[in-house]
């Protein structure tokens, strides 16, 4: 239930707008008696998250609410679909190609939980975030996930009756996709318009005709359509149809309200949470998206080829399933100033660059999301890494520390054998990628050429051999240069066996270390799995299709953003068979059935591929078991030091899972191991 409090403490509200609010409600400024449930989880559960927040920190908090999986119980579906609603950042990285539309006092629009203002207050001086969910605004101001949190002010308020700031906003958000969709976008653009500044910019997030009419959710493509709106989806679609919400429609609408310059962005599947955000006039990012969607999962192919064939037909301007409108009044804004989190970002490399080309194909990642930037021909001429949020700078950091650390040691002479003994491989160092380090508003953003060749994930399948040769391709890099840069090795107490298995905020403890086990510390990658190797295909050149064939000599390792120079030898190893077995099984667990724990031609292929391993490195068999899901314990104990969002999101009690899992099955995975 609202708590209704003296309208008179208005707190940071005070001097931002020319009316003061009606009321201030659960210590929310008030202008309105709306109060609509939350739409990202119950509103039960947000309210007594947010009262626990109020008495410590949200970690704590999560730890009350769901104490399932904090005390080595299981994370439920919801639990884990409840904290991405919550928390999940890259939902919003369509921030990236638009970010010098973004600055200076900022309104965000059906804000909810505010992680999109958190995230825009990272670009802007302040937010002011408006909602009619009153609990979920409670919830966003007791939050302290966000170093600038403190430039984010919740505000209750109907997007049609929004209080007049004492001076207009330089950029107003608004999201009127789905739940949000209004009954009438004109009557609600004109609204948001009075409140902008005359050269400022209005960024809508908008439903494409597919998500109108259904289509999208008859096929399973993308978040499924909420209630809610002023609009049921057959009211919208007959209202508008492809012409009215596709491309030349949304252009026309918008520019007839008073816009010079109106810029579409293409979000696929969804604004929900787009895996990849194009500019739609960029014919080059839209030939990158058809790549992409062709090496994901049976509806991405399938909605790739309607799109195909919509492009090839001239209609796909009016078949993006959501877009971003981004609406200036005349010359625009450039470069906006931005908040910043704190102290300067320590940047090893790229002092004095220009900003890095940020136009392009944006695909989405964990920690960060990557633009793939074409050349004048048309082919990929650069690849731009950009964290999500500032708390992921270290990770940029990392990446680029790592590799030139691995670059500048003993970059000269052959390597020593690896599993493959006789194989004419290519030297590890110059599988190294070489790039530059630059500030940008997002904080260091990470640029490299194009890797060269084609994924060693092209390469696998369920068929034994195939299997096999892609453990061995992959193993047999990480013991060359594990050889070649690793250290002295070392005797590992079964006491700091435990402790490096351990992680407590999670329940996470693992089964009885009766032995010590012998170690070394070696480079790691952090992520080593068949899409970030990259090896030549039979003909010697990498430049055939990316699926099928035999792996040639591996002509790069990409992704390095969870790197180290030192660390233990067997995460990468680990984690490069599991993650194997999970892409040829389609599942973890399926993964571990089908090649880890049954008798059987994979299970044959994992035991000869990692003894040859153990041997060549000189790792025992039972240490590699023993650390098996030691990546997943990696990740969680470095997201948290970081404050990283997949310290407390749902990705995090996923990987937990994971190490349970595997240690579920450890009896049967030492069989198949076992010396």
């Amino acid at each position: 239930m609202s708590r209704v409090n003296d309208p008179d403490a208005a707190g940071p509200a005070r001097g931002r707008f020319s009316d003061p609010p009606d009321a201030v409600r659960n210590g929310v400024p008030s202008w309105t008696t709306v109060d609509d449930p939350p739409s990202e989880i119950d509103d039960d559960t947000l309210s007594a998250l947010t009262e626990a927040t109020a008495g410590g920190t949200l970690r704590e908090a999560l730890a009350r609410t769901f104490p399932g999986a904090q005390n080595g119980g299981p994370a439920g579906v919801d639990e884990c679909a409840a904290r991405d609603a919550l928390f999940v950042d890259p939902a919003d990285v369509w921030r990236i190609p638009v970010a010098d539309a973004i600055g200076g006092r900022c309104l965000d629009v059906n804000a909810g939980v505010g992680t999109r203002s958190l995230l825009l207050a990272e670009l802007a001086d302040s937010v002011d975030a408006a909602d009619t969910e009153l609990e979920s605004l409670s919830f966003l101001a007791a939050r302290d996930d966000y170093a600038g949190g403190d430039r984010v002010i919740p505000i209750h308020a109907e997007p049609t009756a929004l209080p007049k700031p004492s001076d207009p906003y330089d950029t107003v958000v608004a999201d009127l996709a789905g739940p949000n969709r209004p009954v009438s976008l004109s009557k609600t653009v004109e609204d948001l318009t009075e409140h902008l500044a005359p050269d400022g910019a209005l960024l809508l997030l908008l439903d494409g005709w597919p998500r109108l009419a259904g289509l999208t959710d008859a096929v399973g493509f993308g978040a499924p359509n909420r209630p809610g709106g002023g609009r049921t989806l057959s009211r919208a679609y007959g209202a508008f149809g492809p012409g009215g919400t596709g491309v030349r429609g949304y252009e026309r609408r918008l520019s007839s309200l008073g816009f010079e310059d109106v810029d579409l962005y293409g979000l696929v599947p969804d604004s929900t949470d787009p895996s990849y955000v194009i500019p739609i006039d960029d014919a080059g990012a839209v030939r990158r998206l058809f790549a992409a969607g062709n090496a994901g999962n049976a509806v991405d192919r399938l909605a790739v080829r309607g799109a195909g064939f919509a492009r090839r037909t001239g209609v796909l301007d009016g078949c993006w399933p959501a877009y971003l409108a981004v609406c200036r009044g005349g010359s625009g804004t450039d470069s906006k100033s931005g908040g910043d989190d704190g102290e300067p970002l320590d940047v090893r490399e790229g002092n004095g660059l220009p900003t890095p080309e940020m136009r392009g194909l944006v695909t989405r990642g964990g920690g960060r999301s990557t633009v793939l930037v074409d050349g004048d021909d048309g082919s990929l001429a650069g690849v731009t890494k950009v964290p999500h949020r500032r708390a992921h700078a270290e990770f940029v950091l990392d990446e680029c520390r790592t590799m030139r650390a691995l670059r500048e040691r003993d970059g000269a002479g052959p390597d020593r054998p690896g599993i493959l003994g006789g194989d004419e491989s290519t030297p590890v160092p110059e599988t190294i990628p070489s790039g530059t380090v630059t500030m940008t508003r997002f904080g260091p953003t990470y640029s490299e050429e194009p890797a060269r060749g084609v994924p060693l994930s092209g390469s696998l399948s369920r068929d034994p051999e195939r299997f096999r040769r892609v453990l061995e391709r992959g193993l047999d890099w990480l013991a060359r240069m594990q050889l070649r840069y690793g250290g002295d090795p070392f005797e590992q107490s079964p006491v700091a066996v435990a402790a490096d298995l351990r992680f407590e905020e999670f329940g996470l403890e693992p089964p009885p270390v009766d032995e010590p086990i012998r170690l070394f510390e070696a480079p790691c990658h952090g992520d080593f799995h068949p899409k970030n190797v990259f090896v030549e295909r039979g003909d010697g050149h990498g430049n055939a299709s990316a699926t099928g064939g035999d792996p040639g000599s591996v002509t790069a390792v990409i992704d390095w953003e969870l790197g180290d120079v030192a660390d233990n030898p067997i995460v990468d190893p680990a984690f490069f068979v599991l993650q194997t077995a999970r892409l040829a099984f389609g599942g973890l667990e399926e993964g571990i059935d089908g090649a880890l724990a049954s008798p059987g031609p994979h299970a044959d292929a994992v035991r000869d591929a990692v003894g040859d391993y153990c041997d060549a490195v000189g790792l025992s068999r039972r240490a590699f078991t023993t650390y098996l899901p030691m990546v997943w314990i990696r990740r969680l104990r470095r997201c948290s030091a970081r404050g990283a969002t997949a310290s407390y999101s749902g990705r995090a009690l996923r990987r937990a899972s994971d190490v349970r899992t595997v240690w579920d099955r450890r009896s049967e995975i030492w069989a198949i191991l076992d010396e």
